[in-house]
């Protein structure tokens, strides 16, 4: 491989390499640790700031497995067009985890699509597929591109449709997502420009208080639940119900009769801006950065002293019968998911260079996926049969005050 046939080992170029999610995936890439291996690789390690991408190749070659992996640094400016042009030229795969995903939009993409590359996105969502489809049309020999490759968007869709696999004639699906950990300034500003954009054709990536029932989105559904004790949270957390059009899509391919999505939030700071957030982006003085500080310190408050944890949590029931199966994730940190989802979809590229583009969601193998969360040690994921849902449902007609994000 690597840009020429006849060749055997692959390259695959990460920009945004020494950001934490970048470094989780070049690590686990490295390591060639998972259910199933990649092989020896040639790594090529992209990002703005050299000395960071020097340190971040140093600590790769000291744990690579075996001395299997090679380890390349290139600095790559995303927002010039010749510089990323030379860093996807040659690869194989090419994986953004550079943000903010919502601004960053096709640009890599069709970079890496143009270089004849595989491509892989932690984000992108719906506006990212839009974009190839208008700019480099699909066709015979187009390389696989993978949207949508990380925790959420991702896994929040893998881990459901294992779920499903288990439990065919499961109709109504509850998800418990959400935590307490440190959030950088690129994952805030996502956070914001998701309210305008991430859905397809131009509409937001989802819609608070919004539920899936009797097959449609239903406006209004749910209202936030008050402080709760959720297995897995360490502490009270209130639960914000949200409908992305992530959850929309699943339902709809599951064919569920109902769907109810909860974002987790500690009772603390953090919560506290999000439940301010319209009253501070109308606020003519208060500039998107200073918000995106907001958040970031609210988070920094929160988990300070504390030990960082995230949970997923999802309980598929079949109403009928009361048959229910869970699938429930813990670990210390959203961007180890991230990462071993994204490694998940550059093995299923190299492995089916000609798949075309899609979410990971519907290229992915849910069960290789649960295989390579359960095999890494700072992840507990149990799946098994299920018990009693853990926030009750609010009624479909229940008024709702509009405001939480």
């Amino acid at each position: 491989m690597s840009g020429a046939p006849g060749t055997t080992v692959p390259t695959v170029a990460v920009v945004g390499a020494t950001g934490s999610i970048g470094g989780e995936l070049v690590r686990l890439l490295a390591a060639d640790r998972g259910a199933a291996t990649t092989g020896p690789l040639r790594l090529r390690l992209g990002g703005r700031r050299a000395d960071a991408l020097r340190a971040t190749a140093a600590g790769l070659t000291a744990t690579a497995s075996h001395g299997r992996t090679t380890v390349e640094t290139q600095e790559c400016d995303l927002w010039d067009d010749r510089s990323l042009a030379a860093f996807c030229a040659g690869a194989d795969v090419v994986v953004s985890v550079a943000g903010p995903t919502y601004r960053v939009g096709g640009r890599v993409a069709l970079a890496a699509v143009a270089a004849g590359a595989g491509y892989v996105d932690v984000g992108g969502d719906d506006p990212l597929l839009e974009s190839l489809a208008r700019r480099a049309p699909g066709g015979p020999g187009t390389p696989t591109v993978v949207a949508s490759s990380g925790a959420l968007p991702g896994a929040s869709a893998l881990l459901p449709r294992h779920l499903a696999s288990l439990l065919p004639q499961g109709d109504s699906l509850t998800a418990h997502v959400g935590g307490m950990e440190s959030c950088s300034a690129t994952v805030a500003e996502d956070m914001l420009l998701s309210l305008s954009r991430g859905g397809p054709d131009g509409t937001p990536f989802g819609t608070p208080s919004a539920a899936w029932f009797a097959g449609e989105v239903r406006q209004r559904a749910l209202e936030v639940a008050p402080a709760h004790r959720v297995p897995g949270a360490r502490g009270p957390v209130i639960g914000q119900p949200f409908l992305s059009a992530e959850t929309a899509r699943l339902a709809a391919a599951l064919g569920l009769r109902s769907a109810q999505w909860w974002n987790l939030w500690p009772d603390g700071h953090a919560w506290s801006v999000l439940s301010t957030l319209p009253v501070l982006l109308q606020d003519p003085t208060t500039s998107t950065r200073d918000v995106v500080g907001y958040l970031c310190r609210a988070a920094e408050l929160d988990v300070l002293g504390r030990r960082p944890w995230y949970l997923m949590r999802f309980r598929l029931e079949h109403t009928a019968s009361g048959r229910a199966t869970v699938a429930e994730l813990r670990t210390d940190s959203s961007s180890l998911v991230t990462a071993l989802v994204a490694a998940r979809a550059v093995r299923t590229v190299l492995a089916r260079p000609r798949l075309g583009a899609g979410f990971a969601a519907d290229l992915l193998d849910p069960a290789e996926v649960v295989a390579d969360l359960e095999s890494h040690p700072r992840i507990d994921l149990r799946v098994g049969p299920g018990d009693a849902p853990v926030l009750a449902p609010v009624a479909a007609a229940a008024p709702v005050e509009e405001g939480a994000l």
